[in-house]
């Protein structure tokens, strides 16, 4: 793994949590978030982009950071990983050890090479503290020959029920459409985590078409949103 260069991107277009792309986490209203990450990616390094305007009575400060990942996160996200309650949704449910975080790690970091985008390390502001992540990936596993870009997140259980998961969901979709230029967005839910479904619908996201997991069976719902007529 390699350090975050925590430069900052101007906001304008991450393995996503799984089979469901989603986390175990429900959302709320909460502060606007601040994206960094490398300078060499588009959008240059400029100040801090933030996710605002999605709600005119929202703190204006924000209270997470989305960058790429470090060395430092390895074991917390080990710890999230390790919870079967935060993994309940997720593939099979399997919970994940240190050295297939390690791994997961790894990944995240092949796929922003490889896509421009993926799952940023999401901390909190002053602490530092990393709860968890939330990003973009190809969902390689829906059953289609054209694969779409989904938005996915897990947080540790501890940061559940404060917005964390909402706040950084939008700060991801706003830089989807402004430094990436994606149009269209899928998130891809366990039909049973009714946590996962609130949040993507406070994202705007509308449900679609049900199916089930090619290799698992699991029952899943895609919910999509256009992100040209996103309102932040």
């Amino acid at each position: 793994m390699r350090p975050s260069g925590r430069a900052r991107l101007n906001g304008t277009a991450p393995e996503a949590a799984g089979a469901s792309g989603a986390a175990l986490c429900p959302g709320g209203p909460g502060a606007p978030a601040v994206v960094e990450g490398p300078a060499a990616e588009p959008g240059g390094a400029g100040g801090p982009p933030r996710a605002s305007g999605w709600g005119h009575d929202r703190d204006p400060h924000p209270r997470l950071v989305l960058r790429r990942w470090s060395d430092d996160d390895l074991v917390p996200l080990s710890e999230i990983n390790a919870d079967p309650e935060v993994m309940r949704w997720t593939g099979d449910g399997s919970v994940r050890d240190l050295e297939e975080t390690a791994e997961d790690i790894e990944r995240y970091e092949e796929e922003w090479d490889e896509e421009g985008f993926g799952p940023f390390a999401v901390e909190l502001i002053g602490s530092g503290e990393l709860i968890g992540f939330a990003g973009l990936s190809v969902t390689e596993f829906l059953p289609e020959p054209t694969h779409d870009i989904g938005i996915g997140w897990r947080l540790g259980r501890q940061f559940w029920g404060q917005g964390y998961a909402s706040e950084a969901a939008h700060a991801v979709l706003e830089w989807a459409l402004q430094d990436r230029g994606l149009d269209r967005v899928v998130a891809v839910t366990h039909l049973a985590d009714r946590a996962s479904e609130n949040v993507a619908a406070k994202l705007g996201m509308e449900p679609g078409r049900e199916l089930k997991h090619p290799d698992l069976g699991i029952p899943l719902r895609v919910h999509v949103i256009d992100l040209t007529e996103y309102q932040a």
